[in-house]
């Protein structure tokens, strides 16, 4: 989208973009890196289209910080470590089963308790239970399964998430059709693209969509794609009425 930008804004839009993926960095959020990562090599590819070069990078960049993560402060170290986090996620896609299993229509709704799904007695076969730190204990009162996908699945039901779905294929379905007809819709697609692609990432690890301000601009950037013709500068020919016809 920066070539679309005046030239006088665009050192600061690049500084912005820079500072935002140095913050997601400092976080520490594996799934939030990950997103950044798949973001960073989708977009570079609308540019270059050299993938080997992109993974080549990333192979020099992960090696660079596994020979370095013992330098880590222990927060990021322990953050991008603990291996816990993904075994109760794993187990979310069992339960999240079950839940869909039974209600698979309209769902559980929407922030609805799912522990009632969790029988005391569940036995966890991805996470690592013993007598002082069991499953039941750490998913204690938890309305979410950390996971929009789960989330539309179980909790609003097939009905609203295949709807979405169907929502995502029509649009990604009607821009490549741009990219045929040669209005230069090709940088935009991989563009805007990296960016939802990054996000549905993002999403597998956390329930994003829940958040009104994050609803806003994912929902802000599927606007984009429906208006790609636009970014494209396609002109609309439309007959004009004349006055004389009246």
């Amino acid at each position: 989208m920066i070539p679309q930008v005046e030239k006088a804004w665009r050192p600061s839009l690049v500084l912005l973009l820079v500072f935002g993926g140095l913050v997601i960095f400092l976080i520490g959020q594996r799934g939030a890196i990950l997103a950044l990562m798949v973001m960073l090599i989708l977009g570079g590819l609308a540019k270059f289209k050299k993938l080997w070069v992109y993974l080549v990078f990333m192979i020099l960049l992960l090696g660079f910080g596994f020979s370095f993560k013992s330098k880590l402060p222990n927060l990021y170290y322990d953050k991008l470590v603990n291996w816990e986090s993904v075994f109760i996620r794993l187990e979310y896609y069992r339960i999240a089963y079950q839940v869909i299993k039974e209600k698979p229509i309209f769902g559980i709704g929407f922030n609805a308790p799912i522990v009632r799904f969790i029988p005391s007695d569940y036995e966890a076969k991805y996470f690592r239970s013993d007598k002082s730190f069991s499953f039941n204990s750490v998913v204690a009162g938890v309305q979410t399964f950390d996971n929009m996908i789960l989330c539309f699945f179980a909790e609003a039901g097939s009905v609203f998430a295949l709807t979405y779905i169907v929502l995502f294929g029509y649009l990604f379905k009607r821009s490549f059709r741009l990219v045929k007809m040669e209005f230069g819709a090709q940088f935009y697609i991989i563009g805007i693209g990296a960016v939802i692609t990054g996000f549905v990432v993002q999403s597998l690890t956390f329930d994003s969509l829940r958040y009104p301000h994050l609803n806003w601009i994912f929902h802000s950037i599927l606007g984009l794609l429906a208006n790609l013709d636009v970014l494209c500068n396609k002109e609309f020919v439309r007959p004009v009425r004349s006055p004389s016809a009246d």
